[in-house]
């Protein structure tokens, strides 16, 4: 990494401008060795995914009960949820001076806010390898002990296999259907057709999350929590339980980044910057 690369990773949140924030999130999505973990989680990934695959088919129940059906709706509602509460607690507390995380993921979840269609941009390695990451601790133990079960096993407790590996993917892929909720032309027939079915996160349902202050529709699987969720005001009541107990106020790092994106989008139009109300 360069020396000026070096001197940005050290810089503080409200220091970066709009231009070194989207700089440094393209820089570090490239770096050689989050480059060969992201294949290497791929790989992995994608060999428990194959050696899960016979077992299911072995075990597989000659009639298809309704409780086989709703094991992998309801594994899709719950890896939908998932996603939004991961999505929501990155948009919503900590920032890019956080350790550990700070440079690494929230950088692109600031850069996000501000260019929506980056990520449509990069490949599928870095579409995939971080969630394939994420998901191995929950793919391995799952695979090892569906593989290593007995026919008896594996048949009385089917439902519930097919319900955590269905719903471990459908999590795995929030990145892939996320990134085709912003591909504004270039997707295929079957995938419109899957958004059109409200089957993956929609387009018209994401993009009222992009409306500032991003504060609403954070489930990117389905989409189908957010109803719910929406409706009894689970987010803002969960912010407001915490900033009661612990005294921390939300979005505070991602108020100042869209502050910033104010101010830049203004500059580059050259209209004149008002302090904001």
């Amino acid at each position: 990494m360069e020396v000026q690369d070096k001197l940005l990773l050290e810089k503080r949140s409200e220091d970066l401008s709009i231009d070194e924030l989207l700089y440094l999130a393209e820089k570090l999505t490239y770096v050689k060795a989050k480059r060969l973990r992201e294949i290497f989680s791929i790989v992995i990934y994608a060999g428990l995914s194959i050696a899960s695959v016979k077992p299911l088919l072995t075990f597989l129940p000659s009639a298809i009960s309704a409780w086989t059906i709703f094991s992998i709706f309801f594994s899709m509602l719950v890896a939908d949820f998932m996603s939004g509460l991961v999505h929501w607690t990155l948009d919503t507390w900590g920032s890019i001076d956080t350790p550990v995380l700070g440079k690494g993921v929230y950088v692109t979840f600031r850069e996000h806010h501000i260019d929506p269609t980056s990520f449509t941009r990069r490949d599928f390695i870095v579409t995939w390898g971080d969630s394939c990451l994420v998901s191995l601790p929950f793919l391995a133990p799952v695979t090892y002990m569906l593989c290593s079960g007995d026919a008896e096993h594996g048949k009385m407790w089917y439902d519930v296999y097919l319900f955590l590996i269905a719903g471990i993917h459908f999590a795995t892929s929030n990145n892939q259907f996320h990134k085709w909720a912003h591909t504004h032309s270039g997707n295929p027939r079957w995938v419109k057709w899957l958004q059109n079915y409200h089957l993956v996160l929609p387009k018209f349902q994401h993009h009222t999350h992009h409306v500032a202050p991003h504060t609403i529709n954070y489930c990117i699987v389905t989409g189908w929590a957010n109803y719910p969720l929406e409706l009894i005001n689970f987010w803002r009541n969960l912010e407001w339980i915490i900033e009661r107990t612990t005294g921390y106020k939300p979005r505070v790092d991602d108020s100042k980044w869209a502050e910033k994106k104010r101010r830049y989008i203004q500059m580059k139009s050259n209209i004149p910057i008002e302090p904001k109300d």
